[in-house]
């Protein structure tokens, strides 16, 4: 996974320099969404990287924390009839 998305990113690089696939009008908006797609692969590559040597391994307190987090937010109370 950490090696394909790694090949993958290279490509969207390319299309966001040389503006390929657009017309003149939208080459920047066109090399705004390549240039995102590199980094969401590159930072996919990161994660996988981070889960294979096993730098993942406090999901379950990271979960509680989040949900904690969410649940006292105004509003967020589970209604129950």
């Amino acid at each position: 996974m950490v090696l394909g998305l790694g090949a993958l990113a290279p490509w969207p690089l390319l299309q966001a320099a040389l503006g390929i696939g657009s017309s003149s009008k939208k080459r920047w908006v066109r090399s705004l969404l390549s240039f995102g797609k590199a980094v969401a692969c590159v930072a996919l590559a990161v994660t996988a990287l981070s889960f294979a040597v096993g730098g993942s391994t406090h999901a379950g307190t990271s979960t509680r924390n989040a949900r904690a987090t969410i649940l006292s937010l105004p509003g967020a109370q589970p209604c129950t009839g």
